[in-house]
């Protein structure tokens, strides 16, 4: 088991390694180019992990409980192609 101190000291060390990285990027070349480039690192280091955790046929509907009033009944679906929604 790792210790909370050390883990603190991990979590620290990453978001500082994060704000340098983005600071710098974002004199380098701009906002816009840095956040695509983000993103686009981003997109590519999940991509994996969300192929590897998302079911291929996961069709269903989760009915999400929120503790807000107006998102009481929320249901979130996946897009299909060429189905009308609900």
């Amino acid at each position: 088991m790792i210790s909370p101190i050390l883990a603190g000291s991990i979590t620290a060390f990453a978001y500082a390694v994060s704000t340098l990285g983005a600071a710098r990027s974002s004199r380098l070349a701009g906002a816009i180019p840095a956040v695509a480039g983000v993103m686009l690192v981003g997109s590519l280091l999940l991509l994996p992990v969300a192929l590897l955790v998302t079911p291929p046929n996961a069709l269903q509907s989760v009915k999400v409980t929120a503790t807000l009033p107006g998102c009481s009944g929320l249901r979130v679906t996946p897009v299909v192609a060429g189905t009308a929604g609900m």
